[in-house]
């Protein structure tokens, strides 16, 4: 199923089992998708990226991100969990996932496992969402 068939029902169900850590069905590789995989998509043509263990074809979406297509390529390739937790709210990725594709959970352990914000709580937003700011000093 293309994400452009996809009801907006079926999209927030795929979000929560994402944010849960479960496999989006339809997903592109139930398998599952090797970090040498991953790799070798490192162009703005052919973008993917890891967020929490899943992998996701974020080519869609470069153009559209707020931050800049530089700021999003330099995680392009490989897996972006620590910065896109420090940066994005959770709810990016369910107000952006038009954009995006599901491809797989990584097959390796050595990828990071970002704690409990989820994978949707982990790529679209890419520097559109707003930064957190330290609060002041009391």
């Amino acid at each position: 199923m293309m994400m452009e068939d996809t009801t907006t029902e079926q999209l927030l169900t795929n979000c929560t089992d994402l944010e849960d850590g479960n496999l989006v069905k339809g997903a592109s590789n139930v398998d599952g998708v090797t970090l040498e995989e991953v790799a070798e998509h490192n162009q703005l043509q052919d973008a993917w990226i890891i967020l929490n263990g899943e992998v996701l074809d974020v080519t869609r979406w470069i153009p559209l991100h707020p931050g800049g297509e530089q700021t999003i390529a330099r995680v392009l390739g490989k897996d972006a969990s620590m910065e896109w937790n420090m940066i994005h709210a959770p709810g990016t990725i369910q107000r952006n996932a038009r954009f995006l594709k599901n491809m797989g959970r990584v097959i390796e352990r050595n990828v990071e496992e970002a704690p409990a914000r989820g994978l949707f709580g982990a790529i679209l937003g890419m520097g559109c969402c707003k930064r957190r700011r330290p609060s002041a000093a009391v």
